[in-house]
């Protein structure tokens, strides 16, 4: 046993000092680096016997030694920093982890918690459990149908019996227009005829000017489509153009002004 512990001592030993002797090296190493005083004592020694190259020489070597020892610091820097980023992503990863274990251990103690009360309510109610699951497994497809049906057959019963329809508002405009004549427009110009009426009507008698083109694409939209937006910045004439063509037509136009987003009242 006293040899073992000979033995372990001395390989203890030798392990420590070899842990020591690096990391004593290392800092010899950064002590021998930053030695100002001993890279001044060397300059001291060797400087008479500098010439102009020399000393040219002498500062790029200088140069090029401390830019060499500025990217390994800037590189450990990097390296230390990848770690700790590492680090802190791996830990945040894990805290992530852990949030969404808890919020799933609250989801189930959530859901025991509401079949628990379920389980209450039946206990206190007179319905079986296969009542309650014929109600909730019901055809919602097979309802909906017997609902339409039912809506058909009472819509046949009111039709029968004579009541009234519940459109009442479209039948009125067709017993309006049952014996509605279109009158007799004039046919004796042309569109263009009518673009270039129209203008020297706004001209003349309003005071607005428009271009010919402006005018040609104004009445084709609204021979295209019943609804038209018209666009461009403010005072250039849109609103002046609707109630310009409403005097035009002798059937006035309709201003009515709302605000930017459409959603007042108006």
């Amino acid at each position: 046993m006293g040899a073992f512990l000979d033995w372990f001592y001395a390989f203890a030993t030798t392990i420590v000092d070899g842990i020591w002797q690096v990391i004593q090296g290392f800092y010899k190493g950064i002590l021998q680096i930053f030695n100002f005083g001993n890279h001044i004592q060397q300059i001291t020694i060797y400087k008479d016997g500098f010439d102009v190259v020399s000393w040219i020489l002498f500062v790029l070597s200088v140069v090029v030694f401390i830019g060499i020892l500025g990217c390994l610091i800037y590189l450990i820097y990097l390296g230390i920093r990848k770690i700790y980023r590492q680090r802190q992503a791996a830990v945040t990863n894990q805290d992530l982890l852990e949030e969404v274990a808890l919020l799933h251990q609250n989801v189930v103690k959530l859901t025991k918690e509401k079949e628990r009360i379920l389980a209450l309510k039946i206990g206190q109610t007179t319905i079986s459990v296969d009542d309650l699951n014929s109600i909730f497994n019901e055809d919602d497809e097979e309802q909906a149908l017997a609902t339409t049906k039912k809506e058909n057959e009472e819509k046949e019963k009111e039709t029968l019996v004579g009541m009234p329809t519940r459109f009442m508002r479209l039948d009125a405009v067709d017993k309006k227009y049952e014996y509605y004549l279109a009158p007799d427009y004039r046919k004796d110009y042309t569109l263009q005829e009518l673009c270039t009426m129209f203008r020297n009507y706004s001209a003349s008698v309003l005071n607005l000017y428009y271009s010919e083109k402006i005018i040609r694409l104004f009445i084709a939209a609204l021979a295209s489509n019943k609804v038209i937006i018209l666009q461009g910045i403010s005072g250039t004439g849109k609103t002046s153009l609707a109630f310009a063509f409403g005097k035009f037509l002798n059937n006035d136009a309709c201003v009515s002004p709302v605000q930017p987003s459409w959603r007042d009242r108006s």
